[in-house]
């Protein structure tokens, strides 16, 4: 077992660094469609988050026309987003509001009981509402959603919490400053829970900051930077900066590298990823990221130094239909035992233009608990 994880992993690690070197709700995977840019599709100029009405009209075109049936097109009319830009269409300011929803329900087979037979439970991954309001160059941005609390289900309380809530000026077409709590820009974003160089880096689904952040956003090439102070206005559990820089080839190839440095009470961190999204040819992509990061105990010296790294293929066998094969791993310096690989093998179907089902099977390899596989399935529904 030990020597299949280090092949696969010099797997990953060869593939992205020879194909690629030569480049959330988020969807990088869209580069098969000709989309080099997150912005482009979300109100966040770093992905994730409720669609602006571009990106509603690029999801809903995925639906095709000659599969509409009764009622379908009347829903599409009453649900058509508003185009939420500041402006009117003379060029003067003029206000805009618009609100969302972002619900995603995990289906999978696990024992309730130890020693049980495995059966079907349904977790609420998230379910988020949002709204945006613009008036010329200005923007305002804000989601709530329930957030559980630790320990057994049966146990759980709920409290509402804002994951994203940011202020932002555009300076000008190309270039705009945002500040508020929101995500920071580093690596690949594609959903939290199938990645491990964000589910190890500390990138979960609450784990947003609060940030004074700058993008600029150039014909060929992007760059996001953020200085930040702490997950909670109230308590400065971390503080440092982060910055993404991304080249772009229209259509065709994004290619990019991020740094972000920290310094906690008692530790410091040290990150950075390179990650590509390519179309290959027709509806053929490929998405890959390599990543590694130092945490360093400020008494006593200790390192921790992670290595994560992804690769994932697919191809859109309809324009509402990906199919997918992924590999990640992660391994720790001088701790082979939490060394651990997941492989899985998708679908992403938007079986309405505001409803997505995502069947997967995923089998791990864990050096300290061992092999596991699960079938899962998820629910999206984004408006």
């Amino acid at each position: 077992m030990k020597s299949r994880l280090r092949l696969a992993l010099a797997l990953a690690v060869s593939v992205t660094a020879l194909g690629w070197t030569a480049e959330a709700f988020a969807y990088p995977q869209y580069i098969a469609k000709g989309y080099t840019s997150c912005g482009s599709c979300h109100y966040s100029p770093t992905g994730g988050g409720l669609p602006n009405s571009y990106g509603h009209l690029a999801v809903s075109a995925t639906f095709p026309d000659e599969m509409a049936f009764g009622g379908v097109e009347r829903l599409r009319e009453l649900l058509a987003k508003q185009d939420v830009t500041g402006r009117g269409a003379d060029g003067a300011p003029e206000l805009h509001f618009d609100a969302g929803l972002d619900s995603r329900l995990l289906l999978l087979t696990v024992p309730r009981e130890m020693g049980a037979s495995p059966s079907p439970v349904l977790i609420p991954m998230l379910v988020e509402v949002g709204g945006v309001m613009a008036y010329g160059a200005g923007f305002a941005y804000a989601t709530i959603t329930p957030q559980p609390s630790t320990g057994a289900p049966q146990n759980r309380s709920y409290r509402a919490v804002s994951r994203e809530h940011w202020l932002q000026y555009k300076v000008s077409e190309a270039q705009a400053l945002r500040a508020g709590r929101m995500v920071l820009p580093f690596g690949l974003r594609i959903a939290d829970h199938s990645q491990p160089t964000r589910e190890d880096f500390g990138f979960n689904k609450y784990d947003q900051r609060y940030a004074l952040a700058w993008e600029l956003a150039a014909e060929d090439f992007l760059v996001s930077a953020a200085v930040f102070a702490g997950s909670e206005l109230t308590t400065v559990d971390e503080w440092g900066g982060a910055a993404t820089f991304t080249y772009l080839l229209p259509s065709r190839l994004a290619i990019g590298a991020s740094l972000l440095g920290s310094e906690a009470v008692a530790s410091t961190r040290l990150a950075a990823s390179v990650f590509a999204r390519w179309r290959i040819w027709d509806s053929a992509y490929a998405l890959a990221e390599v990543a590694g990061q130092q945490r360093s105990a400020k008494a006593g010296g200790a390192r921790m130094v992670e290595a994560a790294t992804l690769l994932r293929v697919g191809y859109f066998l309809m324009e509402s239909l990906d199919a997918y094969g992924q590999l990640g791993g992660r391994t720790i310096a001088d701790a082979y035992e939490t060394t651990k690989l997941r492989y899985m093998l998708g679908l992403d179907w938007k079986a309405l233009p505001w409803v997505e089902l995502s069947p997967a099977y995923v089998f791990e390899e864990d050096v300290e608990g061992g092999p596991s596989h699960q079938a899962l399935g998820q629910l999206h529904v984004f408006w």
